[in-house]
């Protein structure tokens, strides 16, 4: 996802449903921006699958097709995957260690996720 599209869900998120317009005001305080180019990078989320585009009016009324913690799971879980098929057990090793650098809870999360997909195994 690129900046802008990601600035664009984020606003998304906090306002759960929302209109173009609505969007491109937001980001206008922020940034120079032309209304059409928020139109299209909202179309395309929408064909993406991100959003969801209903008629209201003469208008469309967009909400996002995930919270934005699904969409987290998401694309963390394609890219450790993506990861997984290039390089193997070493990002396994590595994603450990550097939990365990960021905090011992979060080691001790990991050990839980372990155990408990070890006890769905059985």
């Amino acid at each position: 996802m690129g900046d802008l599209e990601a600035e664009i869900m984020e606003a998304i998120w906090l306002k759960d449903s929302c209109t173009v317009r609505d969007i491109y005001e937001e980001l206008r305080s922020k940034r120079k921006i032309a209304y059409t180019t928020v139109m299209t990078i909202m179309s395309r989320l929408a064909e993406k699958g991100l959003l969801l585009k209903e008629k209201q009016g003469s208008a469309f009324l967009y909400h996002p097709s995930f919270s934005r913690e699904e969409f987290g799971k998401i694309v963390s879980s394609e890219i450790v995957a993506e990861l997984l098929d290039g390089f193997g057990k070493g990002v396994l090793v590595q994603l450990i260690e550097e939990a365990g650098k960021a905090s011992p809870e979060a080691l001790d999360e990991m050990e839980r996720i372990i155990a408990e997909h070890r006890k769905q195994e059985k």
